[in-house]
């Protein structure tokens, strides 16, 4: 069984969009579990009736971080994918392919394709590019070519929660972790969509460049090799020419 997380907060009409991607799904056992950090009670009300999935709503709200590390602490499958409300499902055997490559694999990579109101395109990456980040799994701590955790499903035996000190590089931080000391796979034809410019997004309520150069500071403390202070150094330096653009 797969467990499929939803972090949601206070957008009822894409959360209803991940469920139905979801439930397309075909000869797949999963369950959905919605950690609900919203301050009212629209989606409680929505899913109060809903059977098919498990759903906890945080009272007081834990913050974006926090929620997602309780959705992975409550995963009762073999596999899990941290699913965000923004996120969605469009072809009926995207789990099943992810599963199949899991039985010979820790972790399992998927595309992206993102919906920024003008049709879908793919990240602008090239994908022997990704290839290379997910080989190297440091190199993600530079920049993050996979996306949204959507994009990363993995063994649960080999979990780890997200480092709550972080807030821009918090996604790539845990790909390094979870990819380095794991087998992997790619699988540049089978794609996650993701919604973007919609109210709420976290991209759009922080500043990058000060959270990027606060993260980064925090991981030369946190990794001590100087193979990772290179990799860091590096990285602040590209922060710091995208904030001149």
């Amino acid at each position: 069984m797969v467990s499929i997380i939803i972090p949601t907060y206070c957008n009822l009409a894409l959360l209803q969009q991940a469920l139905e991607g979801i439930k397309s799904q075909q000869g797949v056992e999963y369950e959905v579990i919605v950690v609900d950090d919203s301050p009212n009670d629209e989606i409680s009300n929505y899913v109060s009736n809903n059977h098919d999935l498990r759903y906890f709503h945080n009272k007081p709200s834990l913050g974006a971080v926090k929620n997602w590390n309780y959705g992975i602490s409550l995963a009762r499958g073999q596999y899990i994918i941290l699913h965000h409300h923004d996120e969605y499902l469009k072809d009926e055997g995207y789990l099943q392919n992810v599963i199949n490559a899991l039985n010979s694999n820790d972790v399992v990579i998927t595309n992206i394709k993102v919906d920024r109101g003008e049709g879908y395109n793919y990240l602008s990456v090239p994908n022997w590019l990704k290839c290379i980040f997910i080989r190297i799994p440091s190199l993600l701590l530079i920049n993050n070519l996979i996306g949204p955790c959507a994009c990363v499903a993995f063994k649960k035996e080999i979990s780890q929660f997200f480092d709550t000190n972080l807030v821009w590089k918090v996604d790539s931080e845990w790909y390094y972790r979870i990819f380095r000391k794991n087998k992997r796979i790619y699988l540049k034809e089978v794609c996650v969509y993701s919604t973007h410019g919609h109210n709420g997004q976290i991209t759009g309520t922080i500043d990058v460049y000060k959270s990027s150069i606060k993260d980064i500071e925090y991981l030369r403390g946190k990794y001590s090799s100087c193979y990772m202070k290179v990799i860091l150094y590096i990285s602040k330096l590209i922060e710091k020419y995208k904030n001149r653009k």
